[in-house]
């Protein structure tokens, strides 16, 4: 039997029911203080016990986090070890092989695969390493190893940028430790290719939980015009310029960003299809009204809305905002997708506020399809944070 971590966080009673059952954080009002936990260091490994003291789980502890401890495994016999990580790591590699086949993919998706704090992407034979807790930093050489005994990448990018790490009492880097990084890596996408930063890029500089829903909309694009709002580098736009669209504008307030939609729009050979122009979501959308401006297919892939829960309320109204705003803009028989990377706002509170966002600009509507993100973005089945994408389609009936 392996040797459980010294570090004890002891539940409160009724508060182990959620950890047996799998859910993977421990929150500081669950845990029983106690002066060895104040004198921890940040991501020491730990063991999750009941109040009667009970191990149910093992994982790594944080004093300075509201979320004090994250679940590696309940089993308590398998040690927190270079074993595990790597094990875990090749499972996750083998699910994305058979999903998507290229190796362009979310690699690890943190609780989902069981890794908490750790986003892996795959970019070809670069991988992007993103840790945003203490426990996983720590684990960064076990990560590493891993990489290179199953994914064997010449270029390894740290992005640990993320704002969350400053919770865990992190600082901020951004690092390649192997390998080299050109300015610009080409991504492959269903029969699309982007250029992405890995560098200075969001996030890890390519967002492949949008892959199937832009394959997706694309379906409806062929032979018609498309208006993708909230552009980035041109995922939807180019994708449905692809699937034969007559006509696609992408539209951003990011000059950086357009000018890595122009690089795609040019190797994509879509330039004859596509333009870009740029300028504020809202203030674009009602000028493209003034204008008499009409789309068959519309894109609205704005940012997190809602980043926190005080932010949810504003956020829905802007959801319900875009909806109306995009309502002057659709054909008849038209489609309109928007999507929300906000987890503060549910998939039905979405829903409701882009239909009730189109009805008010006149316009009736059936809903088409509620989705999420793309499979290599698994969701923790007890962890709705961990479920924080989601995609909904409305087709103009009158």
């Amino acid at each position: 039997m392996a040797t459980l971590p010294p570090l004890t966080v002891r539940l409160q009673k009724k508060h182990d029911g959620r950890i047996k059952q799998g859910y993977p954080w421990v929150k500081k009002n669950d845990i029983i203080e106690d002066s060895s936990l104040v004198i921890s260091d940040p991501g020491d490994p730990c063991t999750i016990v009941t109040a009667s003291g009970e191990p149910v789980a093992v994982g790594y502890y944080n004093n300075h986090s509201m979320i004090a401890a994250r679940v590696m495994s309940t089993n308590v016999k398998k040690p927190i070890d270079e074993t595990l990580i790597s094990e875990r790591l090749r499972t996750a590699m083998f699910k994305r092989d058979k999903l998507i086949g290229d190796p362009y993919y979310r690699l690890v998706h943190s609780e989902g695969d069981q890794l908490p704090g750790l986003v892996i992407d795959r970019f070809g034979s670069s991988v992007v390493v993103q840790i945003s807790t203490a426990g996983m930093e720590r684990m960064l050489p076990w990560v590493i190893a891993a990489l290179d005994k199953w994914v064997k990448p010449e270029t390894i990018v740290l992005r640990n940028d993320t704002p969350s790490r400053e919770k865990e009492g992190l600082t901020q880097e951004v690092k390649v430790i192997k390998g080299e990084v050109p300015d610009l890596t080409l991504v492959k996408e269903y029969g699309s290719y982007y250029f992405a930063d890995l560098l200075k890029g969001q996030k890890t500089g390519w967002f492949y939980d949008q892959r199937d829903n832009r394959n997706y909309l694309a379906e409806f694009a062929h032979g018609k015009s498309m208006l993708d709002m909230f552009c980035h580098s041109g995922g939807f736009g180019i994708a449905a310029a692809k699937a034969g669209a007559s006509r696609v504008l992408m539209v951003d307030s990011s000059e950086l960003a357009l000018s890595l939609a122009q690089k795609n729009i040019a190797y994509n050979k879509v330039d004859s299809v596509c333009s870009i122009r740029r300028g504020k979501a809202f203030q674009t959308l009602e000028a493209l009204a003034k204008e008499k401006q009409r789309f068959d297919v519309i894109s609205l892939d704005p940012p997190a809305f809602a980043k926190t829960r005080k932010d949810k309320e504003s956020g829905i109204s802007g959801y319900e905002r875009l909806g109306f705003l995009s309502a002057a803009l659709t054909g008849e028989g038209g489609i309109v997708m928007l999507t929300s990377c906000s987890h503060h706002a549910s998939k039905k509170e979405v829903e409701r506020a882009v239909r009730k966002g189109l009805e008010a600009g006149g316009r009736k509507v059936e809903l088409v399809s509620v989705r999420g993100a793309a499979p290599d973005h698994p969701a923790h089945p007890l962890l709705p944070e961990n479920d924080y994408l989601k995609s909904v389609t409305f087709r103009m009936v009158s």
